[in-house]
């Protein structure tokens, strides 16, 4: 029988893990929850805001265990910008409580 492959989708790919490595360091982190983690300590947008840059270990373990990055999440927010529409403005989201 062969294989089964995972989707390359955000939802597949975290299915019920809480943790993963760090790239960085190699350690195991938890994932951005958010529902608990403030979006802003842990993420930000680049300057085209194409692309969500990590900027702490949890940070960088998401996007790359959830694939944020990858090309047709840029390419959708490459089209919502030519429409008009942007993403969140960091002001309106909510504070991790």
């Amino acid at each position: 029988m062969p294989e089964r492959r995972r989707p390359h989708i955000p939802a597949a790919r975290k299915l019920d893990a809480v943790e993963a490595a760090d790239p960085e360091s190699g350690q195991r982190v938890p994932l951005f929850n958010p529902r608990n983690d403030d979006w802003r300590v842990h993420f930000a947008w680049s300057a085209d805001k194409l692309r969500v840059i990590p900027l702490t270990a949890t940070g960088r373990a998401t996007e790359v265990r959830l694939l944020l990055n990858r090309p047709g999440a840029i390419n959708i927010r490459r089209s919502l910008l030519a429409l008009g529409e942007t993403c969140p403005p960091l002001e309106t989201l909510p504070e991790s409580e």
